[in-house]
């Protein structure tokens, strides 16, 4: 075996190495539970929003449940946070979307929600719609970071 082999070796085992990050493997299934979801929300652009605290949590939900008498569900800001994304103002029903599934890498949360649009072929109700998803996961000081699937 020659210096210029081992020198190769070497270095091919060090780029191997350097593309293991673990932030691009995000492969670890996060659980996660639904606190609600509906179509009118109220809110008119797309968002995401990350709720760490009661008093946001508040706001968050006196803001966006306004059609229902339910009280503030119950969240221990300890231990869990709040992750809720939004569809915004549509012009008719038959959009929608939802939490799919979270995954977990090393310094990242990645939430993956599926937007879906109306299927042309059926009809809408003529109504404004704000389709969004609020949902329970446990605490992490990890950057979440948002994608969908159309």
């Amino acid at each position: 075996m020659n210096i210029k082999s081992i020198t190769f070796g070497f270095l091919a085992l060090v780029l191997l190495a350097g593309c293991n990050n673990s932030d691009s493997d995000l492969n670890r299934s996060v659980t996660f539970e639904t606190i609600e979801k509906d179509l009118y929300s109220g809110v008119d652009t797309p968002q995401n929003v990350v709720i760490t605290n009661i008093n946001d949590w508040k706001e968050l939900w006196d803001e966006t449940v306004t059609w229902t008498p339910d009280e503030l569900p119950f969240v221990n800001f300890n231990e869990s946070m709040v992750v809720a994304v939004f569809m915004g103002e549509r012009v008719s029903g038959g959009f929608n979307i939802e939490v799919l599934e979270i995954k977990e890498a090393d310094n990242v949360i990645q939430v993956i929600s599926r937007v879906t649009n109306p299927d042309s072929s059926r009809g809408v109700t003529l109504a404004l719609t704000q389709p969004f998803h609020m949902i329970k996961i446990n605490k992490t000081s990890k950057e979440i970071i948002f994608s969908e699937l159309h």
